[in-house]
Parts: structure tokens; sequence; C-alpha cells
């Protein structure tokens, strides 16, 4: 099933570069990291 790669697509693909317009690498990493562990 193509669904965990839609997921990455959706986390790497659109959420991370979003938070890189407003927060430097590793805070977007953090941020990042808080919702993935969110939405697991």
């Amino acid at each position: 099933s193509p669904g965990p790669l839609l997921e990455e697509l959706g986390w790497r693909g659109f959420a991370l570069p979003q938070l890189l317009k407003k927060f430097d690498p590793l805070t977007a990493a953090v941020i990042l990291g808080i919702m993935w562990w969110a939405w697991h």
C-alpha cells in the first residue's frame, strides 16, 4: 500500500518546507517531530 510513502511525502515534501520558511532547520525538525509524534 502506498500509505506510508504518501505520508512521508506530506511530512517532508510539504510540511517541512513550510516550517523552514519560518524557523531554522533544528526548530523546524523539532516541530515536525512533535507533529509526527502527535499524529501517531
